[in-house]
C-alpha cells in the first residue's frame, strides 16, 4: 500500500458526553446471586406444614386433563405448574385436601408427601470455597459482585461511544489515500459479491432493483459500486490509522492496576479508622491492616512500571508515525512551512503527548473510579455527608484549569525557546567549517 496518514485526529477529543451515565448498582441482583451461592448447600427433609420452596407431592382429581394426576411432585411458590394452586398448598400437612376451581371445573387435591427445604445462611466457609482472590467474607464477596456489575454495565454500554469514537477520528484525520489502494478494496469486495450473486444465477452488472431486494441495500449497480467504495474508504483509511496504534491493551492493563489499587487504598483506610476509634484486634483489624498496606505498596511499584512501560510504548509509537508520515510528506509541504521546529516537536512534543495520555487523559479515568468509590462507602455512613462533598468540586476544577493554562504557557514558551535553540545550533553546527574559515582569515 502506498496510502499513509498525514495527521491523526487525537480520540481524546471525542466528545462522549451524551453516552456517559450513572453506574447504579442492583442489590437485588447481589441478594440473588448470595441466593444461589445458598442452594449448593440445601438440605431436604421430611417434614410438615408447606412453605414456600418446598417439594411436595399430592394427587389431583379433575375432569381437567391437566390436573388429573395420581402423583404430581411440584415445588410451591415457583409457579411452574399453577400458582393458584401452589398458594393453597402453603400451610398444608400431608393427608390435608384443597379445593379450587379453573375453567367452570372443580379440581380436588389431596397432599400425599411433603420434603422441607432448608437453606443455610452464606458464610465465611462457601464464600472461601469460591476460591476468589482475596475474597474470603461475604462483605468481600459483596463488594466483589458490585465490581463484577460495574464491568459488565462498562462491558455493554462502551459499544455505540467506541464507534462513534472511531467515526469521528476516521473523518477528523488527514489521510493520503492512493487511488490504487482505493480502487483494489472496491474490486476484491466486487468480487466477491459477483461470486454470490452467480451463485444464485444473477449476473450482477444486470441486476435490478427488485433483483437487489432482501440481498444488498441497494437499487442499481451504479449505486453498489458507490457503496463499496465508501466502505473501501473507510477499510483503507483505517488499515493507516492503525499504523499509528496506541498500546489499547497496555493502557487496559494500567487502568485495571489503577483501579486495584484504589480498592485496596479503601480498605486500609477502613482498617485505620478502625484503630483509631480503638478496635485494636490483632487478627480483625491490625493483620489485616498489614496485609492491605503491603498489598497496596506491592500494586503501586506495579503501577508505576506499567506506566512507565505504556509511556514508553506510546512515545515509541508516536515517533515511528510521525517519523513516517515526516518522510513521505511531498516537497511542497518543506517549501511552504518552515521545518526551523520540527527536531524539538519530534523529541520533546512527543514525550510530552505521551505523559498526556498517561498523566490527565488515564488518570481522569481512574481518578473518577476512586472518587465513585469513596462516595458510595461515605453513602453507606452517611447521605447528607457524601453530598457536601460533590459542592467543592467546581472549585477544584477552575483551580485545575488556572494551573493547566499557567502550565501550558509557560511550557509552550519553554518548547518554543528549545527550538529556536536547537535552530541555533543546528545551523551554527551544519557551517562549522565555513565560520572556522573567516575567522580564520579574520585573524590574519
Amino acid at each position: 500500500m502506498n496510502s499513509y496518514v498525514i495527521q491523526t485526529y487525537p480520540y481524546q477529543n471525542v466528545d462522549i458526553s451524551p453516552w456517559q451515565k450513572k453506574f447504579i448498582c442492583s442489590e437485588e441482583e447481589i441478594d440473588r446471586q448470595m441466593l444461589r451461592l445458598a442452594n449448593r448447600h440445601i438440605t431436604w427433609t421430611e417434614g410438615e406444614p408447606v412453605s414456600v420452596g418446598d417439594v411436595v407431592q399430592c394427587r389431583l382429581v379433575s375432569r381437567l386433563p391437566r390436573f388429573q394426576n395420581d402423583n404430581l411432585s411440584l415445588t410451591t411458590g415457583a409457579g411452574l405448574f399453577d400458582a393458584e394452586l401452589e398458594s393453597l398448598l402453603i400451610g398444608k400437612k400431608a393427608g390435608d385436601t384443597i379445593r379450587l376451581e379453573k375453567e367452570n371445573t372443580a379440581i380436588t387435591g389431596t397432599l400425599i408427601s411433603v420434603k422441607n427445604r432448608h437453606a443455610p445462611a452464606v458464610t465465611d466457609e462457601y464464600i472461601r470455597e469460591l476460591s476468589i482472590p482475596d475474597v474470603s467474607t461475604v462483605p468481600e464477596y459483596r463488594d466483589y459482585l458490585r465490581e463484577q456489575q460495574l464491568q459488565a454495565a462498562f462491558s455493554n454500554d462502551c459499544c455505540e461511544p467506541l464507534m462513534h469514537i472511531q467515526n469521528t477520528v476516521l473523518e477528523m484525520s488527514e489521510i493520503l489515500l492512493r487511488r490504487a489502494d482505493w480502487k483494489r478494496y472496491t474490486n476484491l469486495k466486487l468480487q466477491y459479491l459477483r461470486g454470490l450473486a452467480a451463485f444464485e444465477g444473477f449476473e450482477i452488472e444486470t441486476m435490478t432493483a427488485k433483483d437487489f431486494e432482501g440481498r444488498i441495500p441497494v437499487k442499481s449497480y451504479g449505486g453498489l459500486v458507490a457503496m463499496l467504495q465508501a466502505e473501501s474508504w473507510d477499510t483503507c483509511c483505517f488499515s493507516m490509522l492503525k499504523k499509528a496504534r496506541l498500546p489499547y491493551l497496555w493502557l487496559i492493563g494500567y487502568i485495571d492496576i489503577s483501579m486495584i489499587l484504589a480498592n485496596t487504598g479503601i480498605q486500609v483506610t477502613e482498617y485505620t479508622a478502625e484503630m483509631f476509634a480503638g478496635n485494636v484486634s490483632f487478627t480483625g483489624i491490625i493483620l489485616p491492616f498489614l496485609l492491605y498496606s503491603l498489598l497496596s505498596l506491592c500494586i503501586s511499584s506495579i503501577s508505576g512500571i506499567a506506566s512507565g512501560l505504556c509511556t514508553a510504548r506510546i512515545d515509541r509509537n508516536l515517533r515511528r508515525s510521525l517519523w513516517d508520515s515526516m518522510v513521505h510528506l511531498p516537497f511542497r509541504f518543506y517549501q511552504d512551512n518552515r521545518p526551523k521546529e520540527m527536531i524539538s516537536r519530534v523529541t520533546t512534543d512527543v514525550t510530552a503527548i505521551s505523559q498526556l495520555v498517561m498523566q490527565v487523559f488515564l488518570e481522569f479515568i481512574t481518578t473518577f473510579y476512586t472518587c465513585a468509590l469513596i462516595l458510595g462507602k461515605i453513602y453507606s455512613y452517611d447521605l447528607k455527608l457524601m453530598l457536601t462533598l460533590p459542592v467543592i468540586l467546581p472549585l477544584q476544577i477552575i483551580i485545575a484549569w488556572i494551573a493547566g493554562q499557567l502550565r501550558f504557557s509557560f511550557g509552550n514558551e519553554v518548547n518554543q525557546k528549545q527550538a529556536e535553540l536547537t535552530q541555533g545550533i543546528a545551523e551554527r553546527t551544519g557551517q562549522s567549517l565555513l565560520i572556522n574559515i573567516l575567522t580564520s582569515y579574520i585573524g590574519y
